[in-house]
């Protein structure tokens, strides 16, 4: 009998095996093992794609990207100018930037870098600082403080810049 159990037990469970068939349990209808959410686990879900992608830095309003504090728009300026501000992260390249100043001819009258005061690698903005100082400024005329993103690839795509009016004043 023990021997006929033996053989007949083993068969059973093969066949019973087959014929096993999971079900969801609220519409009776059979699952999708490979699918199935597994219990207890939090199901997931994709988010439809966005019908369009997020703008790029070249399509963003500057404002969106550079916050100039000092000097204001049509200030008069002197040597030493300092110049203070916030960028986004990406208006930076290893934490600083080009800022160049300008005659009303494109003269350029000094160069400098400007330096987060932060961590730069955030898409946040970071405050800047930087101090310009030059020597013969045009008398009574408009000039034109420059800030250059930074573009370590050099691809001119990348290239963006900011012209802020500045006023010389009468010597």
């Amino acid at each position: 009998m023990k021997r006929l159990l033996s053989l007949i037990f083993p068969l059973f469970l093969l066949s019973s095996c087959g014929n096993i068939e999971t079900r969801n349990e609220a519409t009776k209808a059979p699952l999708d093992t490979a699918t199935a959410p597994i219990p207890g686990e939090r199901e997931r879900s994709t988010p439809p794609p966005s019908s369009s992608p997020p703008p790029n830095d070249n399509q963003r309003p500057i404002g969106d990207l550079l916050k100039i504090e000092k000097p204001l728009p049509n200030m008069d300026i002197s040597s030493p100018l300092k110049v203070e501000g916030e960028a986004r992260g990406q208006w930076y390249f290893e934490g600083d930037f080009p800022v160049v100043l300008e005659d009303r001819n494109g003269k350029i009258l000094a160069r400098g870098v400007a330096e987060a005061q932060g961590r730069w690698m955030t898409s946040d903005f970071v405050p800047f600082e930087l101090t310009l100082t030059y020597d013969d400024a045009p008398d009574d005329e408009r000039g034109y403080l420059v800030f250059q993103r930074s573009n370590a690839s050099g691809l001119p795509e990348h290239d963006r810049s900011f012209r802020l009016p500045v006023l010389f004043p009468p010597k």
